[in-house]
């Protein structure tokens, strides 16, 4: 076990969690996020150089959910979610996407540049919003990846998307120390059977 700590449902759906455990496997602490009559599915987290910590995720249902002091708002469509926690598992900020059109989206993976800012990668169907940055809706029936980065202090620097990718899996993402971002997953041929056009970006 996690040294009996335990982790607290908020919500009487799905909990996200977000646990520290030290160099001899010992938990540091424990921080929990949800909220009656919502979903709080939490699927990347990454640190950063400073020992600070972020994890994303989707919410979804109506409500609003907290992250320590810091809340986040759900709809009846699955909205992306990041958290960001200082080294003793305060949550130092919170947002969520949003959308102007139908169509639901989803974070899937995290990671920090030397320099402390966040890079993100998900899914998502019709016009988004992540840190005042706005990817319109480009009328696709499929799902499509996004990519986007925020600074330090929580402001969008730029969010881009793979057109007329059809993905509905778990992806990876990794950020090199001069700020190059790396993603990977998988495309399905009866989606795009001339080929996934990755020099498209929106």
């Amino acid at each position: 076990g996690l040294n009996s700590m335990t982790a607290l449902p908020s919500g009487t759906l799905w909990n996200s969690f977000l646990a520290k455990l030290d160099t001899n496997g010992n938990c540091s602490w424990i921080k929990t996020a949800g909220t009656d009559g919502t979903e709080v599915h939490s699927l990347a987290v990454a640190v950063a150089p400073d020992g600070s910590a972020a994890i994303g995720g989707w919410v979804m249902n109506p409500g609003v959910v907290a992250f320590g002091a810091h809340d986040v708002d759900s709809t009846i469509e699955s909205r992306m979610f990041i958290a960001a926690y200082d080294v003793l598992g305060n949550c130092l900020n919170a947002m969520n996407s949003t959308s102007t059109s139908i169509g639901p989206a989803s974070l899937r993976a995290l990671d920090f540049d030397a320099d402390g800012n966040l890079y993100f990668a998900g899914i998502n169907m019709g016009a988004i919003s992540m840190g005042g940055v706005e990817l319109p809706d480009d009328l696709s029936a499929l799902d499509e990846v996004n990519i986007g980065k925020i600074a330090p202090d929580g402001s969008g620097l730029w969010m881009k998307q793979l057109p007329m990718v059809e993905i509905n899996q778990q992806m990876s993402l990794a950020v090199d120390n001069a700020g190059n971002a790396f993603i990977s997953s998988l495309f399905e041929y009866d989606s795009a059977p001339d080929g996934a056009n990755f020099g498209e970006f929106t």
